[in-house]
């Protein structure tokens, strides 16, 4: 058990139902539901904001190491993401940010490594359910 709760990851392949069941699960536990797919995101459109390079991975990772991460209680199970105190809702659902996002983050080092996924002494959260692509290998 982690110092502040368990970290409980979903994987699979697209469509099979990895965020549904995870919702449940954080609601059932009283678990906060964290997307991985919001933390690319929210991590996408810090870089963007700093005018990082979105190819360069060794920045890319830097930036998410630095990062304080923090996953506030959002309106349901799913948590919001703050990035070194904000809080970002609107700013996720920016255009710039979902092309600079789609794909191209998790495949980056960012996808593999826990403390760039907001997995460090850096990130605030008191266990939680996790879904996307490649997470569970990095909670083992």
């Amino acid at each position: 058990m982690r110092a502040h709760g368990l970290v409980i990851a979903i994987d699979g392949p697209a469509g099979v139902g990895k965020s549904t069941v995870g919702k449940l699960v954080a609601s059932r536990l009283g678990y906060r539901f964290i997307s991985t797919g919001k933390m690319y995101r929210a991590l996408a459109w810090k870089a963007l904001e700093l005018g990082v390079n979105l190819e360069d991975d060794s920045a890319l990772v830097a930036l998410a190491r630095a990062a304080r991460w923090a996953f506030p209680k959002g309106s349901g199970p799913e948590a919001d993401v703050s990035l070194d105190g904000r809080v970002l809702v609107l700013e996720l659902a920016e255009e710039r940010v979902s092309r600079a996002s789609s794909g191209r983050l998790c495949h980056c080092g960012v996808g593999n490594d826990p403390a760039a996924q907001g997995g460090s002494k850096r990130s605030s959260c008191c266990g939680g359910v996790r879904r996307g692509m490649s997470i569970s290998r990095n909670y083992r």
